[in-house]
């Protein structure tokens, strides 16, 4: 009978320190740990089009860039690696 109310109120403090560490959890790692998102893509001539490819963080040609919200900071780098354009739209 011991072992069995030993047992319950075991379970019922472990419930407790994770029902804490819950809420607590996004609070601290939110001030602690700031989440970073890094992106290199480049515009590179391919046959003849220019085509834009992601070199790290994604990995594609034309690839979809996603964003999020909140306090993420997303640092998006652009390579130019044909060298006879720009390809930048200067329309006004």
């Amino acid at each position: 009978m011991e072992i069995v109310l030993f047992s319950i109120f075991a379970m019922m403090v472990a419930f407790a320190v994770l029902l804490i560490c819950k809420w607590t959890r996004s609070e601290t790692y939110s001030n602690i740990w700031k989440e970073r998102v890094e992106a290199i893509i480049a515009f590179r001539n391919v046959i003849g089009e220019v085509e834009v490819v992601g070199l790290k963080g994604i990995t594609q040609v034309n690839p979809a860039l996603v964003s999020r919200t909140g306090a993420t900071a997303y640092v998006l780098t652009i390579i130019n690696q044909d060298p006879d354009s720009l390809h930048i739209n200067m329309k006004q």
